[in-house]
């Protein structure tokens, strides 16, 4: 299921935005301070309770690229808790989260170097992998493509118990003043899902 042309929720303050443009989404954020502040979108996948989840967003850094982050939440509640796929200045990363954002309600399970680390201007593709376990936990796998999508340039992985959902998106958040703002632009953004969901998937 592509997210292309789908009604996201979004949020935001004078320092963090989410905006459709053509052929894809950018947020731009910076200085976010407190939770809640920080730029995110989502929408409803129907993807609670299944056994094998595959998520990847085409990701590329615009606008003051000091900061190269991008961020995955996936397989969550409405409140945004749910598997993390994080990437930050040369570190790929498998978070837990219970809320939307990128900085704050968030424990970090594991991160690998990638070197070298994302350019700019460039598009790669952030990807995550989730199995569920018998005994309940998920299996997460992030990795990190060049531009074709063929040429793998990192992978990690963690197992843990992660809040399930239907709800899967995207946010970027940072304390740190940029000189204009930050942005990150995410396309192409592909749900795809197999297990016994009986869901249909909806815009939210």
């Amino acid at each position: 299921v592509s997210a292309a042309g789908a009604t996201l929720w979004v949020t935001g303050t004078t320092y963090a935005t989410v905006t459709q443009q053509a052929g894809y989404y950018s947020a731009k954020y910076d200085e976010n301070r407190d939770p809640g502040t920080e730029a995110y979108a989502f929408r409803n996948f129907g993807v609670a309770g299944v056994s094998v989840m595959d998520v990847a967003s085409d990701i590329l850094f615009a606008g003051d690229t000091s900061i190269r982050q991008a961020v995955l939440i996936i397989g969550a509640n409405l409140v945004g808790a749910g598997v993390g796929i994080f990437y930050q200045q040369g570190f790929l990363q498998v978070r837990k989260y219970s809320a939307w954002g990128a900085l704050f309600n968030q424990a970090l399970l594991t991160s690998v170097a990638v070197s070298p680390p994302l350019s700019a201007g460039v598009t790669y593709s952030l990807r995550g992998h989730v199995v569920t376990n018998a005994d309940g936990t998920k299996t997460v796998t992030a990795s990190l493509y060049d531009s074709t999508g063929t040429t793998e340039l990192a992978n990690v992985t963690a197992t843990n118990n992660f809040d399930d959902g239907d709800f899967c998106g995207f946010a970027n958040g940072i304390s740190d003043d940029a000189s204009t703002q930050y942005e990150t632009r995410y396309s192409n953004f592909h749900v795809q899902a197999s297990g016994s969901t009986n869901a249909t998937v909806v815009n939210v």
